[in-house]
């Protein structure tokens, strides 16, 4: 024994173990020890999550990107610790089985540092926010915000707290989430067909079902209920009345006939929805809960719906982030905890659409959505000038005008004779809200990559490169490439390719049961599942509308 151990009463045995310590072991012993002590428990799951989130925190201090600090650590410990390093971060893991009470293995080691947080440090532009969310939430750490709670008082909706926004079905919107008090307060979560605010989402706590996403037990295909009935519809259960949870249908309409401009209000991020007649409601950014934490609030929204998906455990979602090309209504996960933003009047009239069952072999989360905008808005557009039609178009795309203001007459010409052969009009010449129009070019975009891939091809001709056009445009309407981004970015690169099979032939069978009862041959119909086909990469990747335009137009962008 040491003069100094001695001194101070300590074994050999004390004395070596604390010595022996590294930082970065320190920093994973004391977290476990903390999450232990927050969780009262600890499982696999969770621990799984702790590891690739401290992971993904080292790594993540040296970029600058972290602005608060862990004060469940012991003071000055995590400054010893290098960030920036994958081999630092790397640690995480093997030490984790160390003081995981034997609930994390080997293999939930091997997953978290190959395909868990290096996937996310460099794919995930909003980690940062992500994990500011989970500590704050899980470890209860002071993150430095100082946006008030949502009062506990519930709003007393009133007449004035409702909005007409002029919409074609005469739906008047809630000014307020539930459990908000202003516009701009986040308000509280709740799982879908749930009516309690709770500090868990998953399986295991969701009501509607015996733990498990195969034992839901309502709102099933089985019993063919697809919307919230009144005593699971929390806005009918809580404010009474004719308030409910929006349909799908209804955010549809939300989204095809307002304006959207993300701003800031009262402090928090999120749209501004401006109806036909000028009116507005604010929708914030108030992220969403799963597991015990919630996460990406003023950078992301989740508005459940009260529809069902075509999948027994998903329900539709209003799904958006800042720019408006995300604004979205999309299955998710029932158990997820999401803000509702109540309605008043009868719900948007479904349209029948008995073509989905063919998509119900893609893995989940691919959006299904109709086909009748696929061969909507087509008008020739003869009495548009070429310079006027093309500014208009990239000024919707919001392209930068110095990548266009050094173009000639002939420039213009081309790009609009590209455009009038797939019959593409502006389609905000046809009524269409500024983001529906958006979404509309961009589709057209797709269906002129198509037609390009077929002009490389010496066999087809012009009208053969046409329906190649409309095919693309098929693919880029009917699959959400952001989906497409997360699924490949987490599997193997066989998955990935059975899921592009997947993808394709659902796709194929969408456009020939669409064109079954029309006069196309079965020649223009392969044209157009080829068409599609070539757009499936495009998909993957997320290309932006920059690049495609500069693969359509290689001379000019």
């Amino acid at each position: 024994m040491g003069f100094f151990d001695f001194l101070f009463n300590k074994s050999n045995d004390e004395s070596s173990a604390i010595q022996s310590l590294s930082p970065i072991e320190q920093v994973v012993k004391e977290s476990v020890e903390h999450l232990k002590k927050c969780l009262g428990s600890l499982t696999s799951e969770k621990l799984e999550a702790e590891a690739i989130n401290l992971a993904s925190y080292i790594f993540l201090r040296k970029g600058g990107k972290i602005d608060f600090k862990l004060d469940f650590l012991t003071n000055g410990l995590i400054e010893n610790v290098p960030s920036g390093d994958y081999a630092v971060a790397d640690k995480v893991f093997p030490l984790m089985t160390k003081y995981g009470e034997g609930l994390y293995t080997e293999s939930h080691a091997s997953f978290g540092k190959n395909q868990g947080y290096r996937l996310n440090v460099t794919k995930d532009p909003d980690l940062a926010s992500f994990l500011k969310g989970y500590y704050k939430s899980v470890h209860k750490v002071d993150v430095g915000e100082t946006t008030s709670k949502p009062s506990d008082l519930k709003p007393d909706y009133t007449q004035k707290d409702r909005v007409d926004l002029g919409l074609p079905s005469g739906i008047l919107w809630a000014t307020c989430n539930i459990g908000a008090s202003t516009p701009s307060e986040i308000g509280d979560y709740f799982a879908w067909g749930e009516n309690e605010v709770k500090d868990e989402y998953g399986w295991e706590t969701y009501s509607l079902c015996h733990g498990t996403y195969n034992s839901i037990f309502k709102y099933t295909k089985d019993d063919g209920k697809s919307v919230l009935e009144l005593q699971d519809d929390v806005a009918k259960s809580t404010f009474g009345g004719e308030w409910r949870i929006p349909t799908k249908e209804d955010m549809e309409e939300l989204i095809e006939e307002c304006d959207w401009d993300w701003i800031s209000n009262g402090g928090h991020l999120g749209w501004k929805v401006t109806g036909p007649n000028g009116n507005s409601i604010f929708l914030p950014a108030a992220g969403s809960a799963s597991s015990y934490r919630i996460s990406g609030i003023n950078e992301l929204g989740r508005y459940w719906t009260a529809t069902r998906d075509t999948s027994d455990s998903f329900a539709y979602n209003l799904r958006f982030k800042e720019f408006s090309d995300t604004i979205i209504v999309v299955g998710d996960t029932r158990f997820y905890g999401r803000t509702i933003r109540p309605v008043i009047g009868q719900p948007v009239k479904t349209i029948a659409k008995d073509y989905q069952e063919e998509q119900e072999n893609l893995p989940h989360p691919l959006k299904k959505i109709t086909l009748t905008s696929f061969m909507k808005n087509r008008m020739k557009p003869d009495t548009v000038s070429a310079t006027s039609y093309v500014r208009a178009i990239l000024d919707i795309l919001e392209i930068n005008q110095e990548k266009y203001d050094s173009f000639s007459d002939d420039d213009y010409i081309s790009i609009f004779n590209a455009f009038a052969k797939i019959d593409a009009l502006i389609p905000n010449q046809l009524g269409l809200s500024k983001n529906g129009t958006r979404n509309a070019i961009i589709s057209r975009l797709a269906g002129l990559l198509a037609q390009s891939e077929c002009k490389n091809n010496d066999e087809y001709d012009d009208r053969d490169a046409k329906f190649y056009a409309f095919g693309g445009e098929a693919m880029w309407e009917m699959v959400d490439w952001q989906y497409i981004m997360i699924y490949c970015n987490s599997h193997t690169e066989r998955e990935k390719n059975d899921l592009i099979e997947l993808v394709n032939s659902a796709v194929g069978k969408a456009i020939i049961k669409m064109m079954a009862e029309s006069e196309f041959s079965q020649h223009e119909q392969q044209c157009m599942i080829e068409g599609a086909k070539s757009i499936m990469i495009d998909k993957m990747v997320g290309a932006s509308i920059y690049g495609m335009l500069s693969r359509i137009f290689p001379k000019l962008f």
